[in-house]
């Protein structure tokens, strides 16, 4: 299944596909997160709020780019204002 797919599910209400979208990429933002922050803590933290945005946007995805993309990108937003 895509990742468009399970955004489409999520906005439906499945529960199952918001917790697959989040396996996923988890460790991958994980290990980019603490590689910019070299702090387990903080990298958790950012993660958390990373989804948190993430999942408060997904209305507004548009697939143009890849749910890891996007959220790359936020995490890389995020470290920035930190």
């Amino acid at each position: 299944m895509t990742d468009e797919e399970l955004v489409q599910r999520i906005l439906q209400g499945e529960q199952d596909a918001l917790e697959n979208l989040h396996k996923r990429h988890a460790d991958g933002l994980y290990r980019y997160i603490y590689a910019k922050t070299t702090n387990r803590m903080d990298a958790e933290e950012l993660l958390q709020d990373v989804f948190f945005k993430a999942a408060k946007h997904l209305p507004s995805f548009q697939g143009k780019a890849s749910c890891g993309t996007d959220r790359s990108a936020s995490a890389g937003s995020g470290l920035r204002v930190c």
